[in-house]
């Protein structure tokens, strides 16, 4: 199960994460499995009447299960977080977000958590 979560920072800068949980029979309840970042959105102390000189982006994470090569299943299927909206680019710049910012996280077997 993925849970979004928001974290208030500093200067209204807000971050979006997704907590992993995996239900467990023996005993019966919820387990932690990850945190993984879904975004951020860093204009809400942006003044209206700036004209973009303090726009840093916002961007949206969603949540995804890529389909697996059947020849190597895995018990942890790896997850996939795909950003929309605008991230600031390499230059500093505000761009749309691309195929290119999506995240693929995999299960640490040596831990039981995704990284």
């Amino acid at each position: 199960m993925g849970l979004r979560l928001k974290s208030y920072g500093t200067a209204g800068s807000n971050g979006f994460s997704i907590l992993l949980l995996r239900f467990r029979e023996v005993p019966l309840h919820w387990a932690f499995v990850g945190e993984v970042p879904a975004g951020s959105e860093e204009m809400a102390s942006c003044p209206p009447e700036d004209e973009g000189a303090c726009r840093f982006g916002a961007s949206k994470g969603l949540l995804d299960i890529p389909p697996e090569d059947s020849a190597g299943l895995l018990s942890w299927p790896p997850i996939r977080v795909a950003l929309t909206g605008t991230v600031r680019g390499q230059d500093g710049k505000v761009r749309a977000a691309t195929d290119a910012d999506d995240r693929v996280y995999r299960i640490d077997e040596a831990v039981g958590a995704y990284r």
